[in-house]
Parts: C-alpha cells; structure tokens; sequence
C-alpha cells in the first residue's frame, strides 16, 4: 500500500512600494503567485494570502503583512511562501535579510519565486549567490528612491504639490486644457483645491481662537459642534495648535524638513541639514485670513507660549500611572478657585473629545496608587532596587574622583608650562652660576611636566566607569490591575485603569549627582 504523502501548505505574500518605482500591483503578484501554486500543485492556506501594498522593501519592522507572514511560518502554518522574486520579501541590508532566511529554513520554510521558477537558496554555494541578489535588490532600492526623490523636487520646482494635501483641501490633476478633477498621474499636472467641507473650518478656527483666547476652548467648541477633525475623531488643542502654526495656512509649503534613514531594520526621519530645507509660494493654501487676523494669531500664539522647566522631582505622584478608564488617555491634575485641594481629570475632558470620569481628589487617587504598587513591591525587589542604587552612587563617586584628577592634571600641566617658558626666558636672559641654576630648575620642570603628561595620557585611556544607564537594573512584572475610587466624583465609570509597571510606560531615572530627571523607556520584566 502506497503511503499518503502530505500536501505541500503554501502561502502568497506580495509587496507594491510607490517610492521604489515598482511595476506590479499587488494584485497582480496574488493572481501570477496563485496560477504558480495551482501548477506546482500545493495547496494554498486562504488565510495567509498577504500583503502589503504601498510599503518600501528596506522596511522590515513596520509591514503588517510581512510581520503576521514570519509570525505564521515559525508557528508551522506553511511550508512555501510563494512570491513575484526576492526583492518582495525585502530589500534591506543582505545581513539581515539572509538572517530571516534562516530563520525561515530552520522551521522548513522555503520561499518560492514565481518568476525565476525555483526556490531561494541559502545553502552551499547558493548562499553567496543569494547574499549577491539581496546586495543587488538594496541597491536598486536605493536607487529608485534617489531617481524618485529627484523627479518630484523637479515637479516642486514647477509649481506642483507633490504631498498629502493640508486639512480643507484636496488633492487633484489638472490636465492641460485646464480641467480639473481625479485623473491618472501620466500627462497631468498635481494640483490641490478647497475641500467643500472643511475649508469653512479654518476661518472658524482662527475666529474662535481669536474670541476665547485658548486651544483648548477652540477644540471644545469645535467638538460641541460635532465638526470631526483632521483625524476623522475628536479635536484636541494639539490639532488647533498645528493648524494655526503650520506655514502651508501663510501661503509658504515648507519641504525637505526631515530625511528617511535606515536603521535597524526599520525606517525613521530625522531632522534633515538647514540647507536641504526648501521654501515653495503657494498662495491657493492660504484660508481667508488677511494680515490683520494673521498678525493677531501670531501675537495671541506668542503670548500663550511658555517654557517648561523640569524640577528635580515630580509634583504629582499618580499623573504617570493612572489613565482614564473611558478614553484610555492620561489624566493631569487641575485646581478650582472654590477648593483648596487639587484632583485629577481625564486630559481629553477639557477639550470635550472624551465624558471623562469627572474628578477625583488628588490624595484618594495618590493613597490608592500607593496601596496597589505595595501589592507588587515584594522584599526582594526592594533589595535589588537598594543594591543598585549602592552601586550607582559608587560609580558616581568614581566618575567624579576621575574627573576631578582630570581636572587637577590639566591644571598643572598649564602651570607647569607657564614655569618653563618663564625659566627658559630666564636662562636666556642670565650668565654665569645664575644661568647653571636656571637651566637646572628648566631640566627639574621638563621632567615634571613629562610625568604630569603621562599621568594625563593613563587617566584619558582608562574606561570610564559606566553609570546608571550601563548597569542593569532592577526589573519586574505586573499584570495590570485596577483602582476604583469610590465617593462622590461626578463620573459615570468610576475606574481609571492603572498599571504603573506597564512597559509602554515611560519611567524616570535618576542621575545622583545632578539631581536631574531623564525620561528613559525600558521594559520591566520578570527577573
């Protein structure tokens, strides 16, 4: 009897990146991947048909699709992954690209490319050739975008939009004869009009914001309106403010602000050199706002603007550990002139984007965080904390003996060498037993000098000691748990969820010797 040999399990993943000049759709990929499939005869997983359209291959982190793709094959979901070429699967750096094909062949993952009919290889002497084709596919990225980023700098040079358009406009094509509507991109010209709906907005918005004087006003008022922001959700003073600050609203579309850089398997912007910024007149953005209104909002902006300086300690204990049990937001303390005591509120309930759970006293709220953190702070965990603040202070204290002989060595090497210019000047100036006598001290000095160097030289290359940052820190686990605060609050939830342990959330380190507060965010796990 002839054993049953088990089907082949495939699965389809296709990528489309407008920035890298890509040809196929990814809907065309699927259907050339599933005619691949049903040749070779394997059977196809319907639920990880994936993709992930409009995203760059140098992304590796970031793709959905490919995320649930690598996730599904270590689980043992399939045993081929069917795709257009290599250059799908990624196109970031060859390490890091060969690094996932091995983690795909170490649980019998293979990947299948429809168009070269054959397997992707990394074993043998197909490893080198693999490593070549993913050094090949990073380039040719790297190209596409340079080549992209260079015809549409030419289409800003001619008075083309080439972003997302701001909020209370479109974007559209404008062929050549002038008409204006949703054209393809070929013969063409990019073009933005007033959207019919949230143009009317922006007066508004300055109107308000001119009238109460707050952002906050401006969105409750916008939200009591029920007019949706440029999110689609509900307004926050964040919103008013970028509104109103943004140039594009003055007629001047600033570009080149930020630059994408590749790191760590994923892609980021950063602020980009001052000379790469470029300025572009486009008065159609600009709402019905004349210069008066215009000079009032910048004067009203920077009178509300203020600077926030850090104290060596945190006012409010519960403001990092408590959200809102309705919105999920964090809460901020807030005061009344009719009570002498402070409480906390939902941060979205002054801009009426969120019910909120009304207000609770500041010390109830502050006494149940205390309660529920001694639940979790177990003797063994205080030790550790104990220890490691020991250890911090001593480093510091080395750290600040080595500095201080830094410092001690610098200075007399300075004084040193005053000494032997004044000797020298001496020796040169005198004759006789006087002259012997100065050239003595002078060679007494040169020896003393070449021993302070040297002890200079040994203190620079010396490690420096590591502070609190480079040590490990005491870590440990929670599962969340909740605070109720009971009483007369005016809320209709009376729950504000609270997980002060929570790796999502960002902790505070201190440094001994400055007092200062960092904000560092480090997950806190079982030890």
């Amino acid at each position: 009897m002839t054993p049953k040999v088990a089907p082949i399990r495939a699965a389809i993943y296709a990528r489309f990146s407008h920035a890298e000049g890509d040809s196929d759709s990814v809907d065309v990929q699927t259907r050339q991947a599933k005619k691949a499939l049903e040749a070779n005869g394997w059977m196809l997983n319907e639920a990880y048909v994936l993709e992930d359209d409009g995203f760059s291959g140098r992304e590796m982190l970031r793709r959905p699709g490919l995320r649930r793709l690598l996730e599904a094959a270590a689980r043992g979901e399939f045993d081929v992954i069917v795709l257009r070429d290599l250059d799908r699967f990624s196109r970031s750096e060859p390490s890091r690209v060969l690094g996932e094909l091995q983690k795909l062949a170490d649980k019998g993952v293979q990947l299948w490319s429809y168009l070269k009919k054959a397997f992707v290889r990394i074993d043998e002497e197909h490893a080198l050739m693999t490593a070549f084709a993913t050094y090949g596919n990073r380039q040719e990225a790297v190209k596409a975008s340079g080549r992209i980023r260079d015809k549409l700098l030419d289409r800003e040079e001619e008075g083309g939009f080439t972003s997302c358009a701001p909020y209370g406009f479109l974007n559209r094509r404008r062929k050549p004869d002038g008409t204006i509507g949703e054209f393809p991109h070929k013969g063409t010209f990019s073009v933005v009009v007033r959207h019919p709906e949230q143009f009317p907005v922006l007066p508004l918005i300055a109107d308000l914001f001119l009238r109460l004087g707050t952002y906050n006003a401006v969105a409750a008022e916008l939200n009591r309106r029920k007019i949706p922001s440029p999110a689609g959700r509900h307004w926050a003073a964040k919103s008013v403010t970028n509104i109103l600050a943004n140039p594009a609203y003055r007629g001047k579309l600033v570009r080149g602000r930020t630059v994408s850089c590749e790191q760590g398997g994923t892609l980021s912007r950063t602020d980009a050199p001052e000379q790469n910024v470029r300025v572009y007149d486009h008065p159609e953005l600009r709402p019905d706002w004349d210069e008066v209104t215009l000079a009032c909002i910048d004067a009203q902006m920077a009178a509300r603007s203020r600077v926030t300086t850090w104290g060596p300690g945190r006012k409010h204990l519960s403001s990092s550990f408590v959200k809102c049990g309705l919105c999920g937001s964090s809460v901020s303390i807030t005061s009344s002139s009719r009570s002498t005591s402070k409480a906390y509120c939902c941060t979205k309930a002054r801009s009426k984007a969120c019910e909120g759970i009304g207000y609770r006293a500041e010390h109830a709220v502050d006494a149940a965080v205390r309660a529920a953190c001694a639940s979790v702070l177990t003797d063994k965990i205080l030790a550790r904390v104990s220890d490691t603040i020991r250890e911090t202070f001593d480093v510091r204290r080395r750290i600040e003996t080595e500095e201080i002989e830094r410092a001690r060595l610098t200075r007399a090497i300075a004084t040193a060498e005053r000494h032997i210019k004044s000797t020298h000047e001496l020796a040169l100036d005198s004759e006789g037993v006087e002259r012997d006598h100065h050239r003595v001290s002078l060679r007494d000095q040169l020896a003393r000098l070449k021993d302070l160097q040297m002890a200079a030289a040994k203190a620079e290359a010396s490690p420096a000691p590591t502070n609190w940052v480079g040590h490990s820190a005491p870590t440990v686990s929670a599962k969340p748990f909740y605070v109720s605060f009971e009483g007369s609050a005016r809320s209709c939830r009376p729950e504000a969820l609270c997980n002060p342990f929570s790796p999502n959330r960002s902790s505070r380190s201190w440094f001994p010797k400055s007092g200062s507060c960092v904000n560092r965010t480090r997950p806190l796990n079982d030890s």
